[in-house]
């Protein structure tokens, strides 16, 4: 890791991830790559802090890990990836040990997730340093809003939590129209 952050000097984070695509590894993408990969393709900032290497001064100037529990690593990469470009490190560098006391087992963790992590999307989306042209922002708003909309008809339906689904709904301002298209793209899936 340490290797090829010292290749990309101008990256703030370098990040390993799965990915089932091959690559020539490590690979710096800028600003707009990254939240282009992130929010209109399959992603590219998914991984956990242990994954990852933060060049120290980045660090430092984007002020630290914020007190957002589950989200505070994606908090980070979006901060930094405003700013400066990330390095995608060869997949499977760490391994992932889920334990019943981690905070994605607490019972609020999904809604939580789903309610803060929308919020947080919409607000970088929203923000006036997003790296994306105008309209790759507003395509990427519409992909995280019928994203979430999904999530919520998936708590509502598979997992059985509609009063919870209903709560998030109304948190998050969907249109029934986005709501409808959700239930319509699971419907037509599943043929």
């Amino acid at each position: 890791m340490v290797e090829a952050m010292d290749l990309h000097p101008d990256a703030a984070v370098g990040l390993s991830q799965q990915d089932d695509e091959p690559e020539p590894f490590p690979v710096q993408l800028s600003p707009a790559e990254a939240w282009r990969r992130q929010f209109l393709g399959k992603g590219c900032l998914g991984c956990g802090p242990t994954g990852a290497i933060i060049r120290r001064s980045a660090f430092e100037q984007a002020g630290g890990f914020r007190e957002w529990g589950l989200l505070s690593d994606i908090d980070m990469w979006l901060r930094l990836t405003k700013q400066w470009p990330v390095v995608l490190l060869q997949p499977a560098l760490v391994w992932w040990r889920r334990h019943d006391s981690q905070e994605f087992n607490r019972s609020d963790a999904a809604q939580f997730y789903l309610s803060k992590g929308f919020a947080l999307i919409e607000e970088s989306l929203n923000s006036t340093d997003c790296p994306l042209p105008v309209a790759e922002r507003r395509e990427a708003l519409k992909v995280a809003r019928r994203r979430h909309a999904r999530s919520l008809v998936g708590m509502a339906v598979k997992k059985g939590r509609p009063q919870t689904a209903w709560t998030l709904l109304q948190e998050s301002r969907l249109s029934s129209g986005e709501v409808l298209g959700a239930l319509m793209g699971r419907r037509r899936s599943r043929k």
